[in-house]
């Protein structure tokens, strides 16, 4: 286990003060130090820790397992959040990200195809869609979003372990790699229907509209705003997917060419 986190809805900010405040305080009295600058101490680069307001670490010899705990700590927008992972197991998922995988790593294996059906706007008439939506905001699962992240996650994944098995076998440098790898994303972003960056940037721009709606508790304007919200999150990872799995193709034929199995 990498790293979990722990989610809960506190929507006055009296309470979500307060129990910040108690949970710092629980963490100071049972031996987790507070790191005021996480770059001076290196804090791995999980987002979930990185980014939180308050972060803790300590050092563990219980239960079997020995090393270093991080903990990040944050109330915002209405939701208390605490993160807490391994440093080891975070630093080789950072190695990973950059592309440097353990000599036995296997092919990821693909997940179960996209079966969720998005949450639209034009649901939100629904009491029942609404209840749902206001539960994936306070931090439930959303199996649309959860699914095609996963498809991303594949994708990115297999993109990382292609390259590391072609620069593995020595046949082909890193510079006729990074070649192959600009080719094939300038011509997926050529041939899609949108801009590669419209989800983001679209995503980033409603999310004011979703804390507001938040703040009137109005379940069906939170249902329309989380709605629109999560569909651009959701094409954002398409679109990042679609990216990667055009690298993925673009390695499996260099491969193919110089005779490199990726199995």
């Amino acid at each position: 286990m990498m790293l979990v986190e722990f989610r809960g809805p506190m929507a006055e900010s009296d309470a979500g003060s307060a129990a910040e405040t108690a949970m710092v305080a629980a963490f100071q009295c049972n031996g987790w130090r507070p790191l005021f600058d996480a770059a001076d101490e290196s804090v791995p680069t999980a987002p979930e820790i990185a980014d939180a307001d308050h972060i803790f670490m300590r050092t563990t010899d219980e239960k079997g397992m020995s090393g270093t705990l991080y903990a990040g700590l944050s109330w915002r927008a209405g939701q208390l959040t605490l993160a807490c992972g391994r440093a080891d197991l975070l630093a080789l998922d950072r190695l990973e990200a950059e592309g440097v995988l353990p000599e036995d790593a296997r092919r990821p294996q693909e997940p179960a195809p996209v079966t969720a059906a998005p949450l639209t706007s034009a649901r939100c008439i629904d009491l029942e869609t609404q209840a749902q939506a206001a539960a994936m905001f306070d931090g439930g699962t959303d199996a649309y979003v959860d699914q095609v992240g996963d498809q991303q996650d594949y994708w990115d994944r297999l993109a990382r372990w292609q390259r590391w098995r072609l620069e593995k076998s020595g046949k082909v440098d890193a510079a006729r790699l990074d070649e192959l790898q600009y080719a094939a994303e300038d011509a997926r972003n050529a041939a899609a229907q949108e801009d590669p960056l419209a989800a983001m940037t679209g995503a980033l721009e409603a999310m004011p509209e979703l804390e507001e709606a938040r703040k009137s508790r109005e379940p069906r304007r939170i249902c329309e705003a989380y709605a629109r919200v999560a569909n651009f999150v959701a094409n954002d990872q398409w679109q990042r997917a679609e990216r990667s799995k055009a690298v993925s193709a673009a390695w499996a034929a260099e491969a193919a060419r110089l005779d490199i199995p990726l199995d």
